[in-house]
This record gives structure tokens, sequence and C-alpha cells, in this order.
């Protein structure tokens, strides 16, 4: 049993390895589950131990044996009943990691999987500033044009900014893309002092 220093963190280099070769042995072992649902599923869950009081000394209490461990996650997620709280998938991962006295790392293995999907889907996360909030159907429109001319999947996140007095600011990575009124207005001075 690996008995873990209380000032240990995930984020020790060993130990974040670790939480990549857990991301994609999850990635690659997931057959009919949905990616993206598991990768929503697996960062709830990192939110939520990560949310709880006393959570992270508990799962890596140096008292608790694995038998312990997987009997705390049978009772906490229902892993071991009918109706489990989380898919089986999460629910083996959680087993694996508690027999392995390794549940500290659920964090890092959601920010590694999120990751990994990414890359591996070439999904981009697509910031987009609108005044008031975009309904399904303007988000869907822009998720096809930019799918299109960018060839990419992008994950918009949809911010609103009641300093975007009309049209949008999209952001991908570095780039930004200002499709506001503000942002036309200040080409055309921009255009204007040129000629000056």
């Amino acid at each position: 049993m690996i008995a873990y220093a209380q000032n240990q963190t995930v984020m020790d280099p060993d130990l974040l390895r670790l939480a990549d070769e857990y991301a994609a042995a999850l990635l690659d072992a997931l057959t009919d589950d949905d990616p993206m649902q598991i990768r929503d599923e697996l960062m709830a869950l990192a939110k939520l131990i990560g949310g709880i009081d006393g959570a992270r000394e508990l799962f890596v209490s140096a008292t608790t044996n694995a038998n312990q461990r997987v009997e705390l996650v049978e009772r906490i997620f229902g892993t071991g009943r009918d109706d489990p709280k989380v898919s089986p998938v999460i629910a083996s991962l959680l087993g694996v990691l508690a027999r392995n006295n390794r549940l500290m790392l659920i964090a890092a293995v959601s920010d590694s999987y999120d990751a990994l999907l990414k890359q591996r889907m070439n999904i981009v996360d697509v910031t987009v500033r609108t005044a008031v909030a975009m309904d399904p159907e303007q988000i869907e429109n822009l998720k096809n044009t930019l799918a299109t001319r960018l060839d990419i999947t992008p994950l918009i996140h949809n911010v609103v900014d009641s300093c975007v007095l009309a049209g949008m600011v999209v952001q991908l990575g570095d780039m930004v893309y200002d499709l506001s009124a503000a942002g036309e207005i200040a080409r055309m001075i921009q255009n204007i002092s040129k000629e000056n």
C-alpha cells in the first residue's frame, strides 16, 4: 500500500503522468459511450469531489485499505447497485482508482481526459461574447459555419457581455474576431485615420 505524504499534490509530475495514463486508457476503452458525455460526467465528478471539504483527505488517507476505499466509492456512487449514480465506465474508473489508492487523481484525470479528447477529435474551445444569450439555433449555425470554414469541431461557450452592443466577439485560442458594432465602428475610425 502506498502512503501519500500530507503535502503531496496532483501537481507531482509522476502523478500527472499517471493521470494521463488513466485518461488515455479511459478514452481508449470507450466503445458505445459518447466521449463528450463521459467528459462532462468526469468534469462534474471532479468538481463535486473537489468541492467537498475533507474529500481529498478521505480519499488519500493512509489508514484506509483498498477494500475500504472500494466500499466507500460503492456507498457514495452506488457502483455496486442496480441504480448507480455514475455511468458504468466512470464506475469502473472509480473502482480502479480506489483499489490503487489514487482517488485523489480524479481532477487530474478529468483534465487530462478533456485535453486528450480535444486533441483526438480536433475540438477547439470557442468563446462567443454577445449582449444577450444566443439561442440553440444560433449556436448550432455558428458551430456549423466554424466547422466548415476552419475544419474543427467547435465547442461553443456563449458569454453574455453587456459591452457587446450588437453582433458578437468570437475567440478561438489567441485569435479574436470582433464582429460587434463597436468593432465595426473601431475599424471605420481606423480606416478614416489612415486616409487622412
